[in-house]
């Protein structure tokens, strides 16, 4: 069995709301694909390193990581 490809019927019961394209906001670009700043060491006070590694810098949609 595999996936298949094109787009996917929903349900007749599945809503789709609260996401952004709904809303009609644009998807904005990753600031960074290159994930080896996700590896870097922990910061000294025990915190994830800083990355922009698929993050967007929205404050509209997504986790912000600031």
């Amino acid at each position: 069995m595999s996936n298949g490809s094109g787009p996917v019927s929903k349900g007749g019961s599945v809503v789709s709301a609260g996401n952004n394209w709904d809303s009609g906001i644009s998807t904005p670009a990753f600031r960074s694909t290159d994930a080896s700043t996700a590896y870097n060491a922990r910061q000294s006070n025990g915190s994830l390193p800083t990355t922009t590694f698929l993050t967007t810098g929205s404050t509209t949609i997504g986790a912000t990581m600031d």
